[in-house]
């Protein structure tokens, strides 16, 4: 008996705090400016019966004036359109105008966020109704959930696309496309080529195995005059081996130290290391899907983010073949430097074909057909000469720049793996 009391009285209370938001929200609608910017996802539907009515008036009054509207014009129409209306259906409507009036008056962030929220739950509502016409057999009731699929997207005021628009401002446009606003890459030959890569810009390089594609990385981000010292922070992305090796390899690249150098050398090491701790991370992220991937990068709001590697992060969905299922993914990693405002790299790997080339082409990405090369801004692919077992090894390096959407120019740079301290030179 006691537990139905409660339920009765937290069910009242909630009520009231919803009928109290609902005149808050068509006070709200009373300015003209917050009625358009939410009108796309304001309808009768969010209302309860007895406020539906002075919702339409509102809604066909904003139609018709740029004004803001007062409960007076609102009660001069309900009272043109009732001519025949009791004194107590006067009253009623009357008393409903005024509990609206004093309302308490409410931000309108928060009231535009409970319209949304409102307008999702009405959504999800129809929608479960439509689905369970379906169930039932109904075959019309499909082509309507797909009508409602598309209702969703169009769900959306007028203050959600501002972002989207581009500016006019020649002098922003300029310094978009500047030099200025990249990470310069710490190689000289290949920075003679593009200058480095900035914020919302995508880049990829590539190579077979055992070429370096890890060094590169450390190399690039933390050897002198690397990413972090030019005052980026930086998170490196791990899927492949584990993040501490890439860690160690880093801090050789930072502190030029040798493989057999760095145990005699840690207090150096540590020293130095202390200077770019806060701007440099690296995480394991071996069996993320890509929604956890863009999660992480918004929780520690990186300027560069490296992937290594990229092919390995999973990605939802059917797809007919692997090469779709990696243009989609790659697609992806293009919007998402854009929203999450980074510079990317990624690291992929190379087709077998490439392990003779010392210059290569998107044609030698593993698995491409072409489609991720389309999606990158930048793409380098990195090979060595050709080399028989008994021969020394040949640290030269080739960085052939196959497409550059940055620069324009299309050439390869010649540099070396220092391979004992992870750093690629001139």
């Amino acid at each position: 008996m006691y537990c139905h009391k409660a339920c009765a009285i937290t069910l009242s209370i909630t009520l009231t705090k919803a009928s109290s938001m609902t005149k808050a929200i068509l006070k709200s609608c009373l300015k003209h400016d917050f009625y358009e910017n939410n009108k796309l996802r304001l309808s009768e539907e969010l209302f309860s019966s007895e406020h539906k009515e002075i919702f339409n008036i509102i809604d066909d009054a904003h139609s018709k004036t740029t004004q803001d509207i007062t409960t007076s014009d609102i009660l001069n129409v309900w009272e043109s359109k009732h001519p025949v209306a009791t004194e107590y259906q006067k009253e009623d409507f009357r008393t409903a105008l005024k509990l609206i009036y004093k309302s308490e008056d409410v931000n309108d962030d928060i009231a535009k966020d409970v319209i949304t929220e409102l307008w999702k739950q009405n959504w999800a509502r129809q929608g479960a109704e439509i689905l369970l016409r379906i169930s039932e057999g109904n075959q019309n009731a499909e082509q309507e959930f797909e009508e409602h699929l598309i209702k969703k997207d169009l769900g959306f005021s007028p203050d959600d696309f501002e972002d989207c628009f581009v500016t006019k401002d020649i002098e922003e446009l300029l310094k978009l496309t500047s030099d200025e606003n990249r990470f310069k890459f710490n190689i000289h030959s290949l920075s003679n080529i593009v200058y480095g890569i900035g914020k919302k810009e995508f880049g990829c390089f590539f190579a077979v195995p055992e070429v370096g594609k890890t060094a590169f990385i450390a190399s690039l981000c933390v050897a002198p005059g690397g990413f972090v010292h030019q005052g980026a922070k930086v998170l490196i992305l791990v899927n492949e081996e584990d993040g501490g090796r890439t860690m160690l390899r880093s801090m050789q690249a930072l502190t030029k130290t040798g493989k057999d150098e760095v145990r005699e050398n840690l207090p150096k090491i540590k020293e130095e290391f202390d200077k770019i701790e806060s701007k440099f991370e690296i995480a394991n992220v071996g069996s993320f899907e890509f929604s956890k991937i863009e999660a992480i990068i918004a929780s520690r709001k990186p300027d560069l983010v490296c992937i290594d590697q990229a092919d390995k992060v999973h990605l939802r969905g059917s797809y007919n073949a692997s090469h779709e299922k990696l243009r989609a993914l790659y697609t992806s990693f293009r919007e998402l430097a854009k929203r999450q405002d980074i510079a990317l790299l990624v690291v992929s790997q190379a087709s077998s074909e490439a392990q003779y080339k010392t210059k290569l082409t998107p044609f030698d990405m593993e698995n491409s057909k072409i489609g991720k090369a389309a999606e990158v801004d930048l793409l380098i692919g990195i090979s060595k000469h050709p080399q028989s077992q008994n021969e020394d090894p040949d640290y030269t390096r080739f960085l052939s720049v196959c497409k550059n959407k940055l620069s324009g120019v299309h050439s390869t740079a010649v540099c070396f793996l220092n391979h004992e301290i992870s750093t690629y030179e001139d």
